[in-house]
């Protein structure tokens, strides 16, 4: 398991800063060092591995689009 506060091989897709595990009543995830100026945030597994690589903000938001689309399409 990776602990808490450990750091992301890959910067923040939005500013470029260090991103850091951190914990949240949903799970592990890997936030931007320079919240709450930056919001980039990144999933983890329960182990606090990466889940993919991070994406900007706009990336993020066609990720959800799309998602939503292809519900649509499997129900």
């Amino acid at each position: 398991m990776v602990e808490l506060g450990s750091k992301l091989n890959h910067p923040c897709a939005d500013c470029g800063a260090t991103m850091v595990l951190r914990p949240s009543r949903h799970g592990l995830f890997y936030g931007c060092t320079k919240y709450p100026v930056c919001t980039g945030s990144h999933g983890a597994d329960a182990q606090g591995n990466p889940l993919g690589l991070p994406a900007d903000k706009t990336t993020r938001q066609a990720r959800i689009d799309a998602h939503a689309l292809f519900d649509k399409l499997w129900k």
